[in-house]
């Protein structure tokens, strides 16, 4: 600014530099419907700074909060700089009807206080009501051995009506209700449009089929809500089915092509016993391991890695117990670079029990040149085993024979997902009698070195 006068100074000159400019984007909030006593999701809302003369003067932000006749039901959490604040509000009725306040900041802009209206709806659970329905509506658990316990399943509680649900128990009803159990995330109360996990599972008493229903009271119309449940209890010490075969997947690459993993392709049952048979003919010196899609734990059997030579090929076997339900099986190899002809076969076992499934297992196998694979001796300390025979070659082969008594499933000349392939098989028996120093063996078609793993399992 410039004054003119006849004063000995004249002009007079001043530098005039305005102060920022400041207001709320958007300039209200309004809340939908809310359950009284509920929070609602948070809405933002952000305080803008301009400078007044464009040269971006900063904001000085001293408070910020809510004013008015429901400043109780509105809250917020603010992050505020010299260009601005971004806020967030919540609503939380603390009564029904339309509920009202005013989101206030206090600052050095030209235009404080700045203000954006609040507006909620309260919804009272009088005058409307709960519905509530359960997903799904029947759960069937694989054969689990008896006093041992099955993975969780899961059973969504929902509420899709217009007031709270209020849930008077959730428990277990039926001839053989003892045998299932439940855990939830649901609590006493269930607002509208929410859901909730039950998590129910299976220990059976006794062997044979099980059942009972999973049953929710609630102040729903149709309460209470119900789940059927069944499950087949069995025992490895007889009484219930023994262990079977469920399937033989399998992968393998003779290709020479390099490879730090290798997977096949299966799709099993909870509760089942998985056993993978793994190859791989780089080096003696490959300490690979085994993963699965549930990301479960897989143990190597005790007889450890076997070596046909010095430099390979190696094998091992490893399983998981009560498996969760898995889609593919990984080997996992440690060689610089990977490893070449890597193999995979994985058995699917049901009825095998849950916990201290392996009976033994041993290694052996043939440095030189012929066409039968022998075990060496395996003595087990359970009655009702399933006893598997895995055998590799270090050529291709045309044929496998399995040893009287056994079977070998699914016995195709293949690579993919479909039995025994061109290097590796496994054949399988079901005994009703401690093994001492039992052998066993396999013979194929083309002579070739070989390596093999005997192993019980209960």
């Amino acid at each position: 600014m410039q004054v003119t006068d006849d004063a000995s100074n004249s002009p007079q000159t001043a530098s005039l530099k305005g102060g920022p400019f400041a207001y709320f984007n958007p300039p209200s909030l309004t809340f939908a419907s809310q359950q009284v006593g509920t929070t609602s999701a948070a809405q933002n809302i952000h305080l803008v700074s301009q400078g007044f003369d464009g040269e971006g003067s900063p904001l000085v932000v001293s408070s910020v909060s809510i004013s008015g006749a429901n400043a109780g039901d509105f809250s917020q959490t603010n992050a505020c700089n010299s260009f601005g604040c971004a806020l967030q509000v919540t609503f939380t009725p603390t009564a029904s009807g339309t509920r009202t306040a005013a989101l206030v900041a206090y600052d050095n802009a030209t235009t404080s206080p700045q203000t954006a209206s609040l507006t909620g709806t309260g919804v009272s659970s009088v005058g409307g009501s709960p519905a509530a329905s359960l997903s799904p509506t029947s759960l069937t658990f694989s054969s689990q051995s008896v006093g041992t316990t099955s993975p969780a399943q899961a059973v969504m509680l929902s509420n899709s009506g217009s007031a709270a649900l209020s849930i008077t128990s959730i428990a277990m009803s039926g001839a053989n209700s003892g045998d299932f159990a439940a855990t939830n995330t649901c609590g006493n109360s269930l607002a509208a449009s929410a859901s909730c996990t039950i998590n129910v599972t299976f220990t059976p008493a006794t062997s044979g089929t099980r059942s009972a229903a999973l049953t929710v009271t609630d102040n729903a119309s149709g309460s209470p809500q119900t789940v059927s449940l069944t499950g087949t209890g069995t025992s490895s010490s007889g009484g219930g089915s023994a262990p079977a075969v469920v399937q033989v997947q399998n992968n393998i690459d003779a290709s020479g092509a390099a490879f730090a993993s290798f997977s096949v392709p299966i799709t099993t049952q909870p509760g089942d016993l998985l056993v993978a048979f793994v190859r791989e003919s780089s080096n003696g010196t490959d300490n690979f391991t085994v993963t699965d899609s549930a990301g479960q734990t897989w143990t190597q059997t005790t007889s450890g890695y076997n070596n046909e030579s010095d430099t390979g090929p190696r094998t091992g076997m490893f399983y998981v117990a009560n498996s969760a339900a898995v889609t593919s099986v990984t080997v996992n190899y440690t060689t610089a670079g990977g490893v070449i002809k890597p193999g995979i076969m994985v058995m699917e076992i049901s009825g095998a029990t849950t916990t201290g499934v392996a009976d033994g297992s041993v290694n052996s196998g043939a440095a030189g040149d012929t066409t039968t694979s022998t075990s060496g001796s395996l003595t087990t300390t359970n009655a009702n085993d399933i006893l598997i025979f895995a055998t590799d070659t270090s050529g291709n082969e045309a044929g496998w024979t399995a040893a009287s008594g056994y079977a070998i499933p699914n016995n195709k000349l293949m690579i993919g997902a479909s039995g025994s392939n061109v290097r590796m098989a496994m054949q399988v028996a079901v005994v009703s009698s401690v093994q001492t120093n039992t052998t066993t063996g396999m013979s194929y078609a083309n002579s070739n070195w070989n390596g093999n793993i005997f192993a019980a399992f209960k």
